[in-house]
């Protein structure tokens, strides 16, 4: 064979060679995300999926005669909304939707970005599976189910400490370089890899670190677990009994792992029913989705933050300045405290929130522009200053004023 012709089959050879050790997905994704703003990174830039679905169960719309918040208090919530550059807003209550308005071009079955409020979602999953008996005990070691972990110090984290941010991997860091492991987490086609690269850098039940790797480590557990995939577990488990619509996770290749700190899409009334589970202790309709206990353990204040319980945030003792983590710098404001002590609630990544107030039988869903000026408490509080007399007593009065 002539020199010139060995030279191309080289080149060829090693060509398919480096080809072969390339994740084209991750740089797919990686290039089609960082090139768009992001406000602008739609659902349907990220392929594959895992196809969620059903026909949504209708949800009752008060009249306005009958409505239990005054309507300057919901025009006032709506006016705060249309100035964060909302998506949606809806306000549920007393089973009955008291307010819902979209803007930019959205509808009712638009699909809201709700980013880091599925962390919620995959703990309440975690929650259903214990009361199938799928998990025996949170206590137990995630390396029960994660057993990549079982020969280094990763062996000690307890699905406990995963719950409540407390595992002590290495900080889940966003940024936009190719060599971000958060960035492999999002976009690689083998998530798992991806999350078995997060060592343990402290002890666990040590620090509270806001941290999506340990939410997808919960995902993993729930797989293992289960034997079902998380998508066919949510569908059979809570997606459909809670009479949602059309929606879906984004999976790292077909028939691979879904995403779980992020990327849970449905629509703004999905989100409603999926508040209605918290309301409920559990139950919607005459369905125990989840036991009330497993919803009271969400709620819990966790040692290591008292704002936080199971993936979920807890909207007392007030804090000023919310801190996500020491390492990422984020922070989130509230003017001043929440009028329900008993607030909870979803939180994704700029303003995108599911605040649940059981005492007052209250659900408000947001989507929108990613606002890192977005005042936590002034929107619910708006709300809660225009309760009418209900069933349940008067409506809360705002704070006194010097």
């Amino acid at each position: 064979m002539k020199p010139v012709k060995v030279l191309l089959v080289l080149i060829i050879v090693g060509a398919v060679a480096v080809a072969a050790t390339v994740d084209w997905r991750f740089w797919d994704r990686y290039v089609r995300f960082t090139l768009t703003p992001l406000n602008e990174r739609g659902p349907d830039m990220y392929q594959p999926r895992f196809v969620l679905g059903g026909v949504p169960r209708p949800l009752e719309v008060a009249p306005e005669d009958s409505r239990t918040i005054s309507p300057d208090a919901l025009d006032a919530a709506a006016a705060y909304a249309e100035s964060m550059n909302s998506n949606g807003l809806i306000v549920w209550r007393d089973g009955a939707i008291q307010f819902e308005r979209y803007w930019n071009g959205n509808d009712a079955e638009s699909m809201a970005t709700t980013y880091s409020m599925h962390k919620t979602i995959v703990a309440l999953m975690i929650g259903i599976a214990v009361d199938d008996g799928k998990i025996a005990d949170i206590d137990q070691p995630a390396a029960t189910y994660i057993t990549e972990w079982q020969n280094d110090a990763r062996r000690d984290i307890t699905i406990r400490n995963l719950l409540q941010m407390a595992g002590g991997l290495e900080n889940f860091a966003l940024s936009e370089m190719p060599w971000s492991k958060a960035l492999h987490l999002n976009y690689d086609s083998d998530r798992v890899a991806a999350v078995m690269a997060y060592p343990a850098v402290t002890p666990p039940g040590t620090e509270f670190k806001y941290n999506g790797t340990e939410t997808q480590a919960l995902l993993i557990v729930l797989e293992r677990a289960t034997g079902k995939s998380y998508g066919a577990y949510m569908q059979e488990k809570l997606w459909g009994p809670a009479g949602n619509g059309p929606g879906f996770l984004w999976l790292d290749r077909p028939g691979g792992t879904a995403l779980a700190h992020i990327a849970l899409y449905g629509s703004h009334r999905d989100w409603v029913r999926f508040g209605e589970v918290f309301l409920g202790r559990g139950r919607i309709r005459d369905r125990q989705i989840v036991s009330e206990s497993w919803i009271a353990q969400m709620t819990t204040p966790s040692p290591l933050n008292p704002k936080y319980g199971f993936q979920t945030w807890l909207g007392s003792p007030y804090v000023a300045v919310r801190t996500y983590s020491r390492e990422s710098g984020v922070v989130t404001k509230a003017s001043e405290p929440f009028l329900a002590p008993d607030l909870y609630f979803a939180d994704g990544f700029g303003a995108q929130r599911l605040y649940v107030i059981p005492s007052e039988r209250l659900l408000i869903v947001r989507s929108g522009e990613t606002r890192m000026d977005w005042d936590d408490s002034k929107l619910p509080n708006l709300i809660l200053r225009g309760l009418k007399d209900s069933s349940s007593g008067p409506a809360v009065e705002p704070p006194e004023t010097e």
